[in-house]
């Protein structure tokens, strides 16, 4: 392929047709205009700079935990105490994330180490780190022939105001780094195969693959879509060199995770254990080789299904999981069509690679997704967030070309039927994009004025407080937002709730009021001091309502054992004294 094919016409679209690039017709319009379009992105992406900016909120750093721990390896990597997770209190080793992101944070931590105040330059962070990916995401889109000029802004458009793109992009997460590099290694492995091997190419292709690895795990599917991708292409010779820099990488943190792996099992090994380890854990449930395969089927199962048939859809219309409360009946109707209707747009335009050729998006889609129904943990929704490009390119390529269609019916000189039903996919269509409008305003909307970020904040600060001014310093504290708690007071803590609680472990499957007696275990493991309950605990787990309820029916049921020492000025938290359960 000459220089000139690869890369398309400013203002005319391409398909790509098994390595041929295509033109699919004239951008619509002003978009006509060279430069045009870049001037819109620009301001798209400056758009959604201030949008993030504008929303960074440091009163919700801690609610999905996963920030927390991040800023905890941070501070251990920045005060010289290793890759531990230095907020419990037998400071383990760190086996379960890779050290890029908090190494990252840690740089920060150095130069300005005044917690909390800190937050707010981490999670800015984040936000460069989503408008970077969200440029590099048009180019890639673009130059790569995937879409033209026009239907790549709509998707980074749409990318960039969904709601979970906007929380993550205003928190401490790895996604939006992640999204990053996996996005660069796209963009190069592409060029990498196009051109003549050059050593330089390969080099920088397989540090870019194993810094993504080392941001995080799962992107193990960078290197296996690219090498098989290349293999396929019969273009080995490609493979070996990125292969073997990005494999050093693998090998370094297996090696790492092997010579450091927790010696005993806890309640909340899953904070620190690799992530083979919890899927060893959630296979060897089951006693006899049967009932072994059976648990690993069942996570199969039910990881692929919530990852393909709920989620691919759920974040691509920017839909919340509740979204069907309070909703009157036709339009919950019309709403499960719209959502069916998008999981087989999304699965149409992914397999449509039968006509336009394989490329190395299918397969790293492909791949991705594969590697998490694996995963020993339920299927989270922002485990796809860095394909939401990817799954808006299936979607517009599908829509784009049912609206084509439609518009030709309804043009042509046609049978009454057939202009009925293209009216009618036209309506569909109509309804799917003000679908998905409204849901990205009304996440916006919700995340701007979230009362229950502002509770969970008041009761964490009230007790906080008291435990700042009461607790010595060798007491350890059972709560639901330990590393939060931890970075506030300087006390070891420890969650409330197993750090297995993803997987299908006996606690997870369990019901509410017996998972809560897993609290027993980890008061006994710590020899914590204080339990702290608040009215938001659980929050991010299923069945919330439960779990708080069975958990305060534990505590009364225990009066000798929990012992009150503090209650807020709402009653939402309060914090219990832990006694001796053998006195």
């Amino acid at each position: 392929m000459t220089s000139d094919q690869s890369e398309p016409n400013d203002s005319l679209p391409v398909s790509v047709n098994r390595g041929r690039l295509i033109p699919m017709g004239r951008l619509p319009g002003i978009l006509e205009k060279r430069g045009v379009v870049g001037w819109i992105l620009a301001g798209v992406l400056v758009t959604a700079a201030a949008l993030y900016v504008g929303l960074l909120r440091p009163a919700s750093f801690g609610a999905y935990h996963d920030d927390g721990m991040y800023v905890v390896l941070a501070k251990a990597l920045a005060t010289g105490q290793g890759y531990k997770v230095i907020s419990l209190p037998l400071e383990p080793d760190q086996t379960k994330s890779p050290p890029l992101f908090p190494f990252v944070l840690s740089l920060i931590w150095k130069l300005y180490p005044q917690f909390p105040q800190n937050v707010t330059l981490m999670m800015l962070l984040s936000a460069l780190a989503t408008v970077m990916f969200l440029a590099l995401a048009w180019r890639y889109l673009v130059r790569q022939g995937y879409a033209g000029q026009g239907q790549a802004l709509i998707i980074v458009t749409l990318a960039a105001l969904n709601w979970r793109t906007i929380i993550l992009a205003t928190g401490v997460y790895s996604e939006m780094l992640y999204g990053l590099l996996s996005v660069g290694t796209l963009y190069l492995a592409e060029k990498h195969e196009k051109e003549r091997i050059r050593p330089i190419g390969g080099v920088v292709l397989g540090l870019v693959m194993g810094l993504a690895f080392l941001v995080r795990s799962s992107a193990i599917a960078l290197p296996v879509s690219v090498v098989a991708y290349y293999l396929m292409k019969k273009r080995w010779r490609n493979a070996l060199i990125p292969a073997s820099i990005a494999g050093m990488f693998v090998l370094g943190w297996l090696v790492w995770g092997y010579f450091h792996r927790p010696l005993t099992d806890s309640a909340n090994a899953g904070y620190y254990e690799s992530y083979l380890s919890t899927l060893t854990q959630v296979v060897a449930g089951g006693e006899g080789i049967g009932s072994k395969l059976s648990s690993l089927f069942g996570l199969i199962t039910q990881n692929g299904f919530m990852l393909i048939f709920v989620t691919a859809p759920a974040v691509t219309l920017g839909l919340g999981y509740e979204w069907t409360q309070n909703v009157p009946g036709i339009l919950m109707a019309i709403g499960f069509v719209l959502f069916a209707m998008t999981f087989m747009f999304i699965l149409g335009g992914f397999f449509r690679f039968r006509k336009t050729g394989f490329r190395l998006l299918h397969a790293y889609v492909a791949v991705y997704v594969l590697i998490h129904m694996l995963w020993p943990y339920a299927a989270y929704d922002r485990f796809l967030m860095p394909l939401l490009p990817w799954l808006l390119l299936f979607l517009t390529s599908e829509l784009k070309l049912l609206a084509t269609s439609a518009r030709k019916e309804l043009t042509a000189n046609t049978a009454i039927a057939k202009k009925l039903s293209a009216a009618l996919m036209s309506v569909v269509l109509l309804l799917l994009c003000g679908f998905a409008v409204y849901n990205v305003q009304a996440g916006i909307r919700t995340l701007r004025s979230s009362e229950k970020e502002k509770t969970r904040f008041q009761e964490d600060e009230e007790a906080i407080q008291w435990l700042k001014a009461n607790a010595a310093h060798s007491d350890v504290i059972v709560c639901y937002r330990d590393p939060t708690y931890y970075l506030h007071t300087g006390l070891k803590a420890i969650r409330s709730i197993s750090a297995r609680e993803g997987g299908l472990t006996q606690e997870s499957s369990a019901a509410p009021d017996e998972q809560v007696t897993v609290i027993f275990r980890i008061i006994a493991e710590s020899n914590a001091r204080y339990l702290v309950v608040t009215s938001t605990d659980y929050e991010q787990e299923d069945q919330a309502d439960l779990q708080r309820a069975s958990l305060k029916a534990l505590i009364e049921q225990n009066p000798l054992r929990f012992i009150v020492v503090f209650e807020s000025t709402t009653g939402g938290s309060r914090i219990y004294r832990i006694e001796d359960g053998n006195k």
